[in-house]
């Protein structure tokens, strides 16, 4: 039976994304199944120490990685970082691969050999519908040189105080359950500004958000990929969430099945025959 290779991609390791880097390198600590890229070049200012995971010696350092060197020495797992913003589908397909490559080598003779399947899981945690346009594009498809295998598309918005996590899920070029756009249609209408040519002012007066909202978007996505890691069960659908006193959820899971699901019931429907 082959082994599973989970190939973990977060983009944007501000608020929501730092949380959620540490979290998952909490929960699968010392784990050789599993490698986690770190993507973002945005870098550590005194402002982000209050509710990013930060410290005052990361000050002047790239975010993606001062939280890598710190993640992978506190909890002994494969961390990648990728000091750069993603500007196409393309460069996502990129890192993927890049990540692969780097962990086929260093367990080359040790956990897998050849013999494993790979689970692709991209983590979005941006303010910038400019790159959640390009990790949209990669769920459809586009800028993969290689076929895509499994791939879960995690992406986490948010407001002050609310937000909500959309966990979308293709298999090659099906798509068992859509993205964000299939709940946000006009997510990108409108002008589409890349990260890297916002302008200073505009990347300082990005939206505030509340820790406690960060904080509940990285629980959630850090409790669907956990669930998916431990028992195989694939996350699916939009979780909406409100950080404020009531701290209320809402689940709308994606209706989908396994090929196994959809042999059963032909079982079922042909013995009643």
């Amino acid at each position: 039976m082959k082994k599973i290779f989970y190939n973990i991609l977060i983009v944007g390791v501000g608020g929501t994304g730092g949380l959620l880097a540490n979290f998952l390198c909490k929960t699968l600590a010392k784990r050789k199944d599993v490698c986690i890229t770190l993507v973002d070049a945005d870098i550590v200012e005194q402002k982000n120490l209050i509710r990013q995971p930060y410290m005052e010696e990361d000050i002047g350092a790239c975010k993606s990685e001062a939280l890598a060197e710190a993640l992978q020495d506190a909890y002994d797992v494969s961390v990648l970082s990728e000091n750069t913003y993603i500007e196409c589908a393309g460069d996502i397909g990129q890192m993927f691969s890049h990540a692969k490559d780097i962990y086929r080598m260093e367990n080359e003779k040790g956990y897998y050999g050849s013999n494993y399947n790979e689970i692709k899981i991209l983590c979005g945690c941006v303010d910038n519908h400019a790159a959640r346009k390009c990790m949209h594009d990669y769920f459809e498809g586009k800028g993969e040189p290689y076929s895509r295998s499994l791939l879960l598309y995690a992406d986490s918005g948010n407001e002050f105080n609310y937000g909500e996590v959309v966990f979308g899920l293709c298999n090659g070029d099906k798509v068992i359950a859509p993205d964000k756009v299939h709940y946000f249609p006009d997510l990108f209408d409108g002008e589409l500004t890349p990260r890297s040519q916002e302008s200073c002012e505009a990347l300082n007066e990005s939206a505030p958000q509340h820790f406690t909202t960060n904080l509940m978007a990285a629980t959630i996505m850090l409790s669907g990929i956990s669930r998916l890691i431990q028992t195989g069960v694939f996350p699916t659908g939009i979780v909406n969430f409100d950080s404020g006193i009531t701290g209320t959820f809402r689940m709308s899971a994606f209706p989908y099945q396994t090929e196994k699901d959809s042999k059963k019931k032909g079982e079922r429907k042909n013995a009643k025959k």
